[in-house]
């Protein structure tokens, strides 16, 4: 029998918007890791899905550990993650989403990084952003992490970790009592906030561990709802003291600038020169299919 010293718990969530075919990539990418430590993959159902995911889970359960947590109404991402954790009983929790892909060496990267040191809690690193094209080409790139010495710096002004990066020490989480919360797009972020509140160390590596997919550039960043969203979870950092009341006001125009049109920004990006924000690159796709096949 093999006996594996240390247990890796991933968590993530999928809802009736998840898709199956990018769901199964990212599982396969956590299936062939090259680390020869022993994984689960927490899944949380928040509510109802479609039968095509249902079918996919069922297909991948059957040669691998995952835990399928159900749940029959949608709770929202923070407390489908909060019950999900409840369910890990690995060291390290790896948080992931379920339509991006891990690079096989993610966790022997980061387990050489935190096991060295128990005082880290946290983890991160840069990543690949892509948007699906026509296959072969997909259009990639490179957003590198911030230093380890200023992450917890930056914390106070806007968010420098990619959350689908992180790797967690569990005993950290419940040493201090902290899970994720209902805070609608900002789970994560409020979460690093708590944690940084509370003494936790964090460290970032340079090498980009996963492959992020994302919409058009600021599709999902602007408009009312979303501004109404920053507002509530500002609100929330300030009635705990996880964020600097010195800093309202630009709070309040990073909140104000969520109304300005998308289409306006993205003008202003290409006078600037900065239209291209994705380049194609038919070497780093061809990889990029080669390690979830």
């Amino acid at each position: 029998m093999n006996h594996y010293p240390i247990v890796i718990s991933w968590l993530g969530a999928v809802y009736s918007g998840t898709s199956a075919d990018e769901f199964r990539q990212s599982l396969l990418s956590i299936k062939n890791q090259d680390s020869l430590v022993k994984s689960e993959v927490i899944l949380v159902e928040d509510g109802p899905i479609s039968s095509s995911l249902k079918q996919e889970i069922i297909r991948l359960s059957k040669n691998f550990a995952i835990e399928n947590v159900v749940s029959d109404i949608n709770l929202g991402l923070g407390p489908a993650l909060a019950l999900g954790l409840k369910h890990c009983r690995g060291k390290y929790i790896a948080r992931f989403d379920t339509d991006d892909i891990n690079s096989p060496d993610r966790i022997t990267r980061q387990l050489e990084v935190i096991e060295r040191d128990d005082s880290i809690d946290l983890v991160c690193s840069s990543v690949y952003e892509f948007q699906d094209t026509d296959l072969p080409t997909i259009r990639v790139a490179l957003r590198s992490s911030k230093p380890s010495y200023k992450i917890q710096k930056l914390l106070c002004f806007y968010n420098p970790i990619y959350h689908p990066t992180v790797l967690l020490r569990a005993s950290t989480l419940d040493r201090l009592s902290l899970s994720y919360e209902e805070c609608p797009l900002f789970e994560d972020y409020l979460l690093w906030l708590m944690l940084l509140n509370r003494g936790g160390s964090f460290v970032s590596t340079d090498q980009p561990l996963v492959y992020m997919r994302v919409k058009p550039a600021f599709a999902n960043r602007h408009g009312f709802l979303y501004a109404l969203r920053e507002f509530s979870f500002y609100r929330t950092c300030f009635s705990r003291g996880l964020l600097p009341k010195v800093l309202l006001v630009l709070y309040f125009f990073r909140i104000v600038s969520r109304l300005i049109p998308s289409s306006f920004i993205q003008r202003l990006l290409r006078r600037a020169g900065r239209s291209h924000l994705f380049v194609s690159n038919p070497l780093l796709a061809r990889s990029l299919l080669d390690e979830i096949c």
